[in-house]
C-alpha cells in the first residue's frame, strides 16, 4: 500500500484483519476505521463490499449504530442471498447485540 496506495483491495483486505482478527495485538481500531473511510470515500460510497469492510471497522470501534445503519443499507441493496448479503446479515445480527465482528479463521492453533 505504501508503493501504491490505490490498490483498493489490499487496503480493504488489511481494514477487516486490523479490524476482525481475533488476537488484541493485531487488530488496531483507528487504522482499520481509517482505511475503510478512505476505501469509501475513494468509490464515493458505491462499492458495498467497501461499506461492509466500513461496517466491520464500526462495530470494532463499538459504533455499533452506524455500523447496524451501513449493514442495513447494503441489505437493502443487493440479494441477501448473495455472498455479501450472507456476511452482511450475520454481522447484523452480531452489531445489533452490541458485539463486534471477529473472524475466526485467523485464529491460530496452540498446539
Amino acid at each position: 500500500l505504501r508503493v501504491n496506495p490505490r490498490y483498493l483491495e489490499p487496503a480493504s483486505q488489511l481494514s477487516r484483519i486490523l479490524s476482525t482478527h481475533p488476537d488484541q495485538k493485531i487488530r488496531s481500531e483507528k487504522e482499520a476505521l481509517m482505511l475503510a473511510e478512505r476505501l469509501c470515500q475513494m468509490t464515493e460510497n458505491k462499492n458495498f463490499t467497501f461499506t461492509f469492510t466500513r461496517a466491520l471497522a464500526l462495530a470494532n470501534a463499538k459504533k455499533f449504530q452506524e455500523a447496524e445503519r451501513l449493514l442495513t443499507l447494503i441489505l437493502e441493496k443487493i440479494s441477501p442471498t448473495s455472498p455479501l448479503g450472507q456476511k452482511s446479515k450475520s454481522a447484523l445480527a452480531s452489531v445489533k447485540t452490541g458485539s463486534p465482528i471477529r473472524n475466526s479463521k485467523w485464529a491460530m492453533d496452540s498446539e
